[in-house]
């Protein structure tokens, strides 16, 4: 339409740019207004001294949550018109706190964090899956740091867990704070972790300790007390943890070269000429690649004949006596493997999933041996039949895959385990094991929970587990759902609780069981944490325990298909007292200081007797796993770590002493009968050598450990590392029994009555590093060479003269 008289308007193109002008006016002040409705706050978190990054750093404001990356970095965004506190928090750190009103736009703050003096500052995992400061767990916790775990030139794991405080290693089976006895190498109390998972083979529940990777750790954590809620039914008296450590940011290659020497053991018992020799190299390297990405490399050689006799001709009765060959297995404890290790892991810097992929192999023959051939001149070596060879392989291949999201974590993780024990008894056994866990914790300003979902599935394939009706194929399974919240209602107050509950399967029987936990840990002085937990254990019993089925040395080990699970509770009350002092704070560490009780029912305990029904005399009798009624552990024990200086010197360590009160709850309970048409009935009282005040079998009642590092300015280094232990009380009577009646001839009763109550064990080592490249050390262990048992009828390690040399280039 157009007015009369006057031009027509163009009025389609006017339109258009006007509407195109609103639109580009609409877009810039929506783009301007969602500037100023998504304020944002990025930075670094470092650490005030040294300026290095402190990844895992957490970051919370207005209510989210964000971890540093693996270069300390953060970002987090903003509702409009939000402010707050801005909370940066890091284990062993002071909390660093800054009042944010409102902004718009980007914000920057590179945080700096001062060491806290109040706190422990050392970051544990294992009492809740994630990092916490060791003063604020509920649980006894004590941590090996790498220095620790490879003092004395450890070849295997075992050789440095019989160091800590509350650890017994028996015949390679662990015990924490007496809550196992001897168990033939089937099923166990404690869980044995690397990274997270079982490494516990599927079918014995037994660990493999030269398989882990001593060269390439972070630290080893000890978990002591039930924590089956999460971590299952092998961690009824606690958890051993071993934590791999990430590359530096510094590349890393280090190679270590040992050989050693045994002395000749005292009191005539050496029946051999050549000496007994071990060598070893082990090598590692480490980077980080250009994306931050972190790849590793090591693994171990090792050529040993133990510190047993070389094995005795039954034809000739003479030994097989040689000069020194680390590729030949032919002494009584000789053993030689080869074991690698890999790692590649994927970190994110902003954002994203990370994942990675480990995998660790191990190749190996040895001998094992169960019985000693007598106390005198066959201490060092084995009963005819009671030595057994193996030829082991064994790996696994770990990926995993983590986000974080605001305030989520979610972790993926899995593991394959493939065993085989080929032993020359024709007795072997196999295994194929599968584990996946999903894990997510939420974690907010005061609080956090922590879920999980796990699964585990085992096949067994082997003529050991046929029970004596010709069976040789077992399937297991294990599901789990748990949850465990975390809170902190006040600065000074830790709570925990949690439940887990497990279904288990083993061939036609299945069962589901839920257990729970709780703690508290109170802050109250500067450096004063006061704790108490308690928490239930569950255990299923192995495929070894129920099927296994053998003759080792004229003992038998019978199957025991109606053995039932294990439960417990424990309880503790303990207070850790952190300290610093020194002109400039040098002096650091903790003494702690616990009182704890476990209670079991149905216990299962392996019992020595008359199990056969052949009516053949000594092929009846052996070893059988049986539910035993009630027990009871009570104990004191306190330990102190730390470190210091001393002028030039550097010092580093662990010290401590546990005090055990074992006990049968139900020493004339009848819980079994003899086979064999016996009418004895089967009960603490009738199976044991000593039932003075009701002691539990094969258990050490007072041990003391120290371990002593110091470092000097010049490159010395020292090490000391003692132990004592108290010689056991109690033991399967049978074993008496079958020598009184001239049955065998172990030379036992003399042994038990001759021995001394009290064993003291010391280790040095002496060495000098030569600028950062060379280090070369001279370590003896077992000082005083010492012949001693701390299992009877398995003789331990005589003195051992080792030279290490270590390179990094």
């Amino acid at each position: 339409m157009s007015i009369p008289g006057t031009p027509p308007l163009k009025t389609a193109p006017c339109l258009w740019r006007c509407l195109l002008s609103t639109l580009v006016l609409c877009i810039g002040s929506i783009s301007m207004l969602q500037a100023q409705q998504a304020p944002s706050i990025a930075g670094t978190v470092t650490d005030a001294a040294t300026g290095e990054s402190l990844p895992g750093a957490v970051v919370m404001l207005a209510g989210k949550t964000v971890s540093t990356n693996i270069e300390g970095a953060f970002s987090l965004s903003l509702n409009p018109n939000e402010g707050g506190t801005l909370r940066v928090r890091y284990v062993g750190y002071l909390e660093w706190t800054e009042k944010l009103e409102p902004w718009t736009g980007n914000l920057t703050r590179n945080v700096s964090l001062s060491p806290d003096v109040a706190r422990i500052g050392t970051a544990v995992i294992s009492a809740g899956r994630y990092e916490q400061d060791l003063g604020e767990v509920s649980v006894s916790i004590d941590v090996l740091p790498p220095e620790l775990v490879n003092q004395g030139a450890p070849t295997s794991a075992d050789q440095s867990l019989s160091r800590t405080p509350g650890v017994t290693i028996v015949d390679s089976e662990p015990q924490i704070r007496g809550g196992s006895g001897y168990s033939f190498g089937a099923g166990s109390r404690v869980a044995v972790l690397l990274d997270g998972l079982p490494v516990l083979s599927g079918d014995a529940g037994r660990p493999t300790w030269g398989f882990l990777p001593l060269e390439n750790l972070e630290q080893v954590e000890v978990v002591k007390g039930a924590s089956s809620v999460l971590y299952g039914s092998s961690a009824l008296s606690g958890v051993i943890q071993f934590r791999t450590a990430f590359p530096d940011p510094e590349p890393l290659t280090r190679v270590t070269v040992q050989h050693g020497v045994h002395s000749n053991p005292g009191n005539g018992r050496k029946y051999w000429n050549s000496p007994l020799m071990q060598s070893s190299t082990s090598w590692l390297h480490t980077r980080r690649l250009k994306n931050g990405d972190g790849i590793s490399f090591g693994g171990q050689w090792l050529g040993s004949d133990g510190h047993k006799g070389p094995q005795i001709d039954p034809v000739t009765g003479q030994p097989h006596d040689r000069p020194y060959n680390p590729f030949t297995v032919d002494h009584y404890d000789a053993e030689r493997q080869w074991r690698v290790n890999g790692a590649w892991e994927h970190t994110p810097k902003n954002g994203g999933w990370g994942y990675g992929l480990r995998a660790n192999a191990i190749s190996g023959e040895g001998v094992n041996t169960l019985l000693w051939l007598d106390a005198d001149t066959g201490f060092y070596a084995a009963t005819p039949g009671a030595d057994t060879r193996t030829v082991q392989r064994m790996i696994t291949v770990d990926p995993h895959f983590e986000r974080t999201v605001g305030n989520w974590n979610h972790r993926i993780q899995g593991r394959f385990l493939r065993l085989v024990n080929d032993n020359d008894n024709d007795q072997g056994n196999a295994s194929n094991t599968w584990q996946s866990e999903y894990r997510s914790r939420y974690r907010a300003e005061n609080w956090s929970a922590t879920a999980g979902l796990y699964a585990q599935g085992t096949r067994s394939i082997a003529e050991l587990y046929d029970a004596g009706i010709g069976d040789t194929v077992h399937d297991a399974a294990n599901r789990a759902a748990y949850l465990q919240i975390d809170a902190q209602p006040h600065e000074r107050l830790h709570l925990t609780a949690g439940t887990r509950y497990e279904h288990f399967e083993l061939d036609s029987v299945s069962l589901g069981k839920t257990v729970f936990r709780t703690g508290i840990n109170y802050r109250f002085g500067q450096a004063s944490f006061l704790r108490a937990s308690i928490g239930q254990g569950f255990r299923f019993p192995s495929i070894a325990e129920k099927f296994i089925r053998t003759t080792v040395g004229g003992i038998s080990v019978f199957p025991s298909l109606d053995i039932r699970p294990e439960s417990s509770i424990n309880m503790e009350v303990g207070l850790k007292q952190g300290f610093r002092f020194g002109q400039k704070g040098q002096w650091k560490g903790f003494f702690d200081v616990a009182i704890f009780q476990q209670d079991f029912e149905d216990f299962i305990e392996y019992t020595f007797g008359i199990w056969g029904n052949t009516g053949n005399g000594l092929l009846d009798l052996g070893f059988r796993s049986i539910n035993t009624g009630k027990a009871r552990v009570n104990g004191l024990e306190w330990s102190t770590m730390g470190t210091g200086e001393v002028g030039q010197w550097k010092v580093q360590w662990l010290i401590g002493q546990t005090l055990l009160d074992p006990v049968s709850m139900t020493p004339d309970s009848v819980y079994a009968t003899f086979s064999g048409g016996s009418t004895m009935g089967v009960s603490y009282n009738s199976t044991s050598s000593d039932t003075t005040d009701n002691v539990l079998k094969y258990r050490i009642l007072n041990t003391f450990r120290t371990n002593l590092s110091l470092q000097h300015a010049s490159g010395w280094t020292v090490g000391w590392n003692a132990a004592r232990n108290t010689t056991i009380q109690n033991i399967d009577k049978a074993f008496l029994d079958i020598e009184e009646l001239g049955l065998l001839e172990y030379g036992l009763i003399d042994w038990l009555a001759e021995r001394p109550n009290v064993q003291w064990l010391h280790d040095f080592q002496v060495g000098r590093k030569f600028n950062d490249q060379h280090h070369v050390e001279l370590i003896v262990r077992n000082a005083a060479n010492l012949n001693y048992a701390l299992r009877p009828l398995a003789a331990e390690a005589n003195r051992l003269w080792l030279v290490r040399y270590t390179f990094t280039p």
